[in-house]
């Protein structure tokens, strides 16, 4: 009786911070407005994901599970339009990347793409929260040509009712063997069916610069264009800047560190850790301060090919995994 009423409760709780969520305010205008179709965006890209998770009348416990997981979810992701995958290396590091070279690495700083002298392609894939429709898939492709480094990346995540996508070319250089130079062009779009799709336009660029054989640092402003979906805040897309440096201790052994500050809110410091106890196997570990999240992750490398696998614990959403596999050609 107790456990019932228990599950009662979790239940209405969970409504009323739905209906809290998704509710409009009176003076917004209302969602047929042609002129404004993503008016009330925020409180529809909500509601989107809780249908989104299917919920059974039928199960009061999975009912409970999905809408709290849902309105997790929707808190942690309104950042999700510039948070995309990089590699499942660089989260194993948590994604304290700014001076390391990655294929994944064009996301986070373009210059990190420019010492690459043969083509790769990579595909990741991260699932959030264990949900089908919430999983985000990636492609990486690189293509040095002449003096340049070519970068095309595409990222989406959702399916036919709701869809967030970004495609980003980056144009990467090494100027000289301690100096490369590198810039993105990025393409946001969400859409919702039978609502309508908003889009926009960023610019992210980036710099890396070796001290030495062993010290490397890097820096990269992205959203310089201050680009957003809506004047609503919680539809900007981050724009700000971040600086790290990497110590390499030997050939099977370095560190990072990363600044990372968007405009208004809070810097976050990110640490990450890489060990290869030999050739074709990897170890690596990372953490976050805003918010304290941790990551662990692993690879596996052969003569033209990875698979990278990487781990992250959010003190909010629990486990989020992703994996990485990459070719070259």
């Amino acid at each position: 009786m107790l456990h019932k009423l228990f599950i009662r409760f979790v239940i209405h709780f969970s409504e009323v911070l739905v209906y809290d969520f998704t509710s409009f305010n009176e003076e917004e205008e209302p969602i047929t407005a042609l002129s404004s179709p993503f008016v009330s965006l925020p409180n529809y890209v909500i509601q989107t994901r809780i249908t989104l998770m299917r919920v059974s009348p039928n199960n009061n416990l999975l009912k409970v599970v999905r809408i709290v997981a849902c309105v997790l979810f929707s808190l942690q992701s309104m950042w999700s339009y510039s948070q995309y995958l990089t590699s499942a290396r660089l989260t194993g590091l948590g994604n304290a990347v700014t001076a390391i070279s990655d294929i994944g690495a064009s996301q986070h700083n373009p210059a990190g793409i420019a010492p690459f002298k043969r083509p790769h392609i990579s595909l990741s894939s991260e699932h959030k929260l264990a949900i089908k429709n919430l999983t985000l898939l990636v492609i990486n492709g690189i293509l040095p040509h002449r003096q340049f480094v070519w970068g095309l990346t595409i990222d989406q995540l959702g399916f036919e009712i709701y869809k967030e996508q970004k495609i980003s070319i980056s144009l990467a250089r090494a100027f000289s063997p301690q100096f490369s130079f590198g810039i993105n062009s990025n393409y946001h779009q969400i859409h919702i069916n039978n609502y309508g799709s908003a889009r926009t336009f960023s610019v992210d660029m980036g710099s890396q610069y070796k001290l030495s054989a062993q010290w490397a640092i890097g820096i990269a402003c992205y959203n310089i264009n201050l680009a957003n979906f809506h004047q609503e805040q919680l539809l900007n897309i981050p724009a700000g800047f971040r600086m790290g440096t990497v110590w390499y201790f030997s050939d099977k052994a370095f560190s990072a560190i990363e600044f990372d500050k968007k405009i208004g809110y809070s810097p976050n410091v990110k640490f990450g850790i890489e060990y290869h106890p030999s050739q074709v196997f990897s170890l690596r570990g990372g953490l976050n301060t805003i918010p304290a999240n941790y990551y662990v992750g692993i690879g596996i490398e052969g003569k033209h090919w990875q698979l990278q696998v990487a781990s992250q614990y959010q003190t909010y959403a629990n486990l989020v995994s992703q994996y990485t596999l990459i070719h070259e050609f």
